[in-house]
């Protein structure tokens, strides 16, 4: 209801366009902003009730799940807002959960200016059960919390965009994006999982604020040869305040470690048509990383595509090849996440992690009864950050220390090569579909400081 479409560029190309977090591709999800029937306003409401028992809890656990979504205007002018709520009862004692969600959305369109700006805020809290056979294993050892894991997200931003004539279009976006997590527990279980590391890691709070100005013109004709010409400029901003999981020798008492990672980028990209049959998509972006721990670091992002389309009677081919490269910054909201939450010791000298390569790509089209793709791509992956397990760095210590120690290091040059395929037929109310993926991936070399399993 609230998503008009989902945008996907696989790989390290969309980094040309979206900068340093972008290494691996880029999922742009586009909001609605259509306005509403005749009568001018719409209102949907949706509840679901229920109910969930087990062995362990007192009786019937009620579950129920509610919101409404409202929108009102027209094409020009229009507005909606989603509010929803829902509660989860002690299925297992103290597995109990609450939630609280809000989404809205505004847009304005003028003979030369639009606008259209979105927030959302999601409030849940969450009882932190025992795992109830553990509890019967080991009897009191085990105790429940009695107070809440909390999280807390939130997003505001805007789009202005001006157009001064039929050929210049001037667009500057801005928003802030956060979250705060705590009392996250996960140790109650034998063995932690990847996800308790990730929330354990993750409790804080972080903030991500970010302004782009970018500049379109149109030249030609897409019917002969048509260009678009993309000029832009981006300041991101990511503040963060997380556990403190590694020892120093500092003396400082604060339970928190904060931090702040920056990204400038200024960027040109160009699409070019010819007669509606080839297309050419070329850009670059120069890329400027500076945080608070670790040295800045510098990059060149180009970005290439070429696609060719041919239609016949009842049938349809497109053959399609892209390069790209794309970095990921020692320091960045990925890497704050998948922290492992054990001793670590520090690695001032940590580089950023690089992804580059050829993928090459055909599409088959046979009418709408049948439709084949196929996809082979050819990338070397360099510098991938892995938490490896390192000497007791205690002075005079005779023996391994009570707990592990971890650093981040660079793993070295990495080489993916893989074909996919994917086929779909349909006919009448009949949909047949299947896909297949091969992947060859491979340790080129390691880095000359790396001392981990590889």
């Amino acid at each position: 209801e609230l998503v008009e479409r989902i945008e996907v560029i696989r790989g390290p190309q969309g980094a040309a366009l979206y900068g340093s977090d972008a290494i691996s591709g880029v999922i742009n999800i586009v909001s609605r902003h259509e306005g509403t029937a005749p009568d001018g306003a719409q209102t949907h409401m949706r509840s679901t009730f229920g109910t969930s028992a087990t062995h362990y809890g007192s009786g019937n656990a009620a579950m129920q799940d509610h919101a409404i979504t409202f929108r009102t205007g027209s094409n020009l002018r229009s507005g909606g807002v989603t509010i929803g709520g829902a509660t989860a009862g002690p299925y297992i004692p103290n597995a109990h959960s609450r939630e609280f969600r809000t989404l809205g959305d505004v847009r304005v369109i003028g003979p030369r200016v639009s606008y259209t700006g979105t927030g959302r805020f999601v409030a849940k809290s969450a009882g932190v059960p025992v795992n109830p056979l553990l509890a019967g294993v080991t009897g009191s050892e085990i105790e429940s919390d009695d107070d809440p894991q909390q999280l807390r997200m939130y997003a505001a931003g805007g789009t202005v965009s001006y157009a001064r004539d039929s050929r210049w279009t001037y667009t500057l976006t801005g928003g802030l994006d956060g979250y705060s997590l705590s009392n996250v527990s996960t140790e109650h279980t034998p063995v932690p999982s990847v996800a308790d590391t990730a929330l354990r890691a993750a409790s804080g709070s972080a903030l991500r604020g970010i302004v782009r100005l970018s500049a379109i013109t149109h030249v030609g004709s897409p019917d002969r040869v048509g260009a678009n010409l993309t000029f832009g400029a981006e300041q991101s901003t990511l503040w963060d305040r997380t556990l403190r999981v590694f020892d120093d020798d500092s003396g400082d008492d604060d339970e928190f470690v904060r931090g702040r990672s920056r990204n400038t980028g200024i960027l040109a990209q160009t699409t070019v048509t010819f007669r509606n049959t080839a297309f050419l998509t070329a850009g670059a972006r120069q890329e400027r990383v500076d945080y608070t721990r670790g040295e800045t670091h510098g990059a060149f992002l180009p970005m290439v595509g070429l696609s060719v389309v041919r239609d016949y009677e009842g049938f349809s081919a497109k053959w399609r090849a892209a390069y790209g490269r794309g970095i990921r910054a020692p320091r960045s909201s990925m890497h704050l996440a998948t922290r492992e939450p054990r001793r670590t010791i520090s690695n001032n000298g940590l580089m950023p992690e690089e992804h580059g390569g050829l993928e090459r790509g055909l599409d088959l089209r046979a009418g709408r009864a049948l439709g084949v793709h196929l996809t082979s791509f050819d990338e070397t992956v360099s510098g991938l950050i892995q938490t490896v397990t390192v000497d007791n760095p205690i002075e005079g210590s005779s023996g391994p220390s009570r707990s592990s120690w971890y650093q981040f290091q660079n793993v070295g040059e990495i080489g993916n090569r893989g074909l996919e395929s994917q086929a779909v037929f349909a006919t009448g109310s009949l949909r047949i579909s299947g896909a297949a993926t091969f992947l060859g991936s491979r340790v080129l070399r390691v880095h000359d400081e790396y001392s981990g399993d590889l």
